[in-house]
């Protein structure tokens, strides 16, 4: 078993609430995050359905200040400095047999192991029953298409709690992986019931926002926690924003065709995950592209 450093002084309490068996629900924005979807997924969650604040995470022990810059803003006349955030929000439930915790963080650049070794702490201290983690990849997808969800899981019922599939329980990727890789083998050790839910978005439209992806993670979550949210502005968020990016394509021939070749191929066979060589290829000869045209 892995031994993670101290996480003392790193969990600051906001607030003492109290929950029941909660079920975490984890998002961090990064390299596990395309289109933003996951992290903006938890952030929707938090702001529709007013969590309440209960702890954050210090920054200063987890991030290199020249990649994510604090920022300021006015507020009442006055210049405030806003830090990178990893913020625990909490929400009662009840009617429900689980309350419910939410993190929305960034992916650490420093001290993963304490880092990690912090959101273990903090199932401990509020008696997690489950965590959820919510990522999202590019794939061979279409932006044309409703987003599809895939996932694993280590427990059946949460396996069924989300809707999985049998085929879906256990993953098989092998290779470089992001905080929600190792966040997930450390909940295994520690032997907690964990999952990962993981929306799939086109690769061939880069690291700008997706809301369909977006759209597609609150829905399951919608469903399997018995969220009662609305969602109607969501979808009309997806019908501008695809308008948009149909309006940029067809300044682009090339993208546009490409486009096009994944829309018609994305019946054919099942999805391949975006780590595989061939997508991994496609992506480096996009973006080289992109900057060639730049310079």
């Amino acid at each position: 078993m892995s031994t993670f450093g101290s996480s003392k002084d790193v969990l600051r309490s906001i607030s003492e609430m109290e929950l029941r068996n909660p079920i975490l629900v984890c998002a961090w924005s990064g390299w596990n995050d395309a289109g933003m979807a996951a992290s903006d997924a938890v952030a929707f969650v938090r702001t529709r359905l007013k969590f309440e604040k209960v702890a954050d995470i210090d920054p200063d022990f987890f991030y290199d200040f020249t990649q994510v810059r604090p920022t300021v803003h006015i507020s009442n006349g006055e210049r405030v400095l806003n830090w990178p955030v990893n913020l625990l929000s909490g929400q009662r439930r009840e009617n429900q047999d689980n309350d419910l915790l939410l993190l929305h963080g960034i992916e650490p650049h420093l001290a993963w192991q304490t880092y990690v070794g912090t959101i273990i702490e903090i199932c401990r201290k509020y008696s997690v029953s489950g965590v959820v983690l919510l990522g999202a990849l590019l794939s061979d997808v279409s932006h044309r298409a409703d987003a599809t969800v895939t996932g694993s899981a280590t427990e059946d019922w949460l396996a069924e709690l989300l809707k999985l599939e049998t085929s879906q329980k256990r993953p098989s990727y092998e290779g470089p992986t992001g905080i929600v890789g190792v966040m997930s083998n450390a909940l295994r050790e520690a032997e907690i019931p964990s999952a990962s839910l993981w929306a799939n978005a086109p690769y061939y439209l880069g690291s700008g926002k997706n809301p369909r992806c977006q759209l597609a993670l609150l829905q399951r979550l919608n469903e399997s926690l018995n969220l009662d949210m609305s969602l109607h502005d969501m979808e009309s968020r997806i019908t501008r924003w695809e308008a948009r990016i149909e309006s940029e394509l067809g300044k682009d021939p090339e993208m546009a065709d490409l486009a096009n070749k994944v829309e018609e191929s994305s019946g054919d066979s099942e999805l391949d995950l975006p780590d595989s060589d061939e997508i991994l290829d496609d992506i480096d000869d996009f973006f080289r592209k992109g900057r060639n045209s730049k310079d």
